[in-house]
């Protein structure tokens, strides 16, 4: 979620030592959060009374951890930092309306409930992806937002795009197609894998509204990104213990959790690395920029796939490979050229 976000100011003003470290907090945490996302589902887990084994199938309450950690790590930060008038201290009383007559407007609740639809939307999508495709292949097709922003700007917004805009459209597409079709296949597999593509591309969709949403809501209302953090996660988490409880998912789910110790440790890693990674994004974005965010997140993807094929000895092709290569050259080329154009807009400005 809060890779879209975008700065509080326009210029920088972090240190080489301070970026640093929020780039290796970045990489630490969210390296060790998509292991983890892998293991916790496909890997059998053993009972601590020692009768056998169970895979955990308990995605809503997995990502309901991830939720309310991050909520909780988002509240901390809000209170011990400077947070805009729109936080949580004048938002007591949730309003679903706007008031455009106050002297300070409330973030309405329906916002923040919206992002945070949107944002648990494509974690669902996302996480039962990893039912049926492996770790990287899930990380290949959500690398690939540029070609639907592309499509919709074309037929939808009208929009011309520079020659070198569709050549890297092309190089990410090509990626995809390679690591797709260039790998050893399963039989009976093929219809699962296209359903955890497919799901990989749901959750891409909603991506694509979560970023636009968030932005809004700190434009309009100046609300912080911690805030955003919190309150998101705040009604995302309630959405997932209403959809256990009315699914009846949320007991069997505790006690698969209370069955395994080893389950437990990885579940709670799992959602407090969440939580953690997103302060040290925040921070970048604040203390540096969006810009910086970019290349950062960038390069994470690609080592967390690099780390998802050696811990978990994933065998790519020799097609695969170079799918991976052009997908990352597509999106590191388009991150260049966005500081390149931003370092241009500074230099006229001054």
């Amino acid at each position: 979620m809060p890779e879209s976000q975008k700065s509080d100011s326009p210029k920088g003003k972090g240190g080489a030592v301070e970026l640093v470290i929020c780039t290796l907090g970045v990489y630490a945490c969210y390296l060790k959060y998509g292991l983890l996302q892998e293991r916790i589902s496909s890997d059998l887990y053993s009972l601590d009374d020692g009768q056998g084994s169970q895979r955990f199938q308990h995605v809503l309450f997995m990502l309901m951890l991830q939720c309310l950690s991050s909520m909780l790590i988002g509240f901390i930060v809000v209170l011990l930092t400077e947070q805009p008038a729109t936080g949580f201290q004048d938002h007591l009383r949730f309003s679903f309306t706007d008031r455009k007559n106050a002297s300070h407007r409330r973030v309405p609740a329906l916002r923040y409930f919206s992002i945070g639809v949107f944002y648990i939307s494509a974690m669902m999508a996302s996480n039962y992806a990893l039912k049926h495709i492996n770790y990287p292949t899930q990380v290949i097709v959500k690398s690939c937002k540029m070609v639907p922003v592309m499509l919709a700007g074309i037929f939808w917004q009208r929009k011309r795009f520079s020659v070198a805009e569709y050549a890297r459209v092309i190089m990410v597409t090509i990626g995809i197609v390679a690591f797709t079709f260039f790998k050893s296949s399963k039989a009976g597999g093929a219809s699962n894998e296209w359903a955890g593509m497919a799901l990989a591309g749901v959750s891409l969709v909603f991506d694509a509204f979560v970023g636009p949403s968030q932005e809004e809501v700190r434009n309009q209302y100046q609300a912080s990104a911690q805030q955003l953090m919190m309150y998101s996660n705040f009604w995302a988490g309630i959405i997932m213990v209403i959809a256990q409880l009315a699914l009846g998912e949320f007991f069997p789910a505790v006690e698969q959790f209370m069955a395994s110790s080893e389950l437990r440790w990885d579940l709670l890693q799992f959602a407090v690395l969440s939580g953690v990674g997103q302060v040290f994004i925040f921070l970048i974005v604040a203390r540096f920029s969006a810009l910086t965010l970019v290349t950062v997140t960038t390069t994470r993807k690609f080592f967390t796939v690099l780390a998802s094929i050696i811990w978990r000895r994933h065998n790519p092709s020799q097609g695969q490979w170079l799918g991976i290569l052009l997908v990352f050259a597509g999106l590191g080329w388009e991150a260049i050229q966005k500081s390149m154009r931003s370092s241009r807009k500074v230099a006229k400005k001054e």
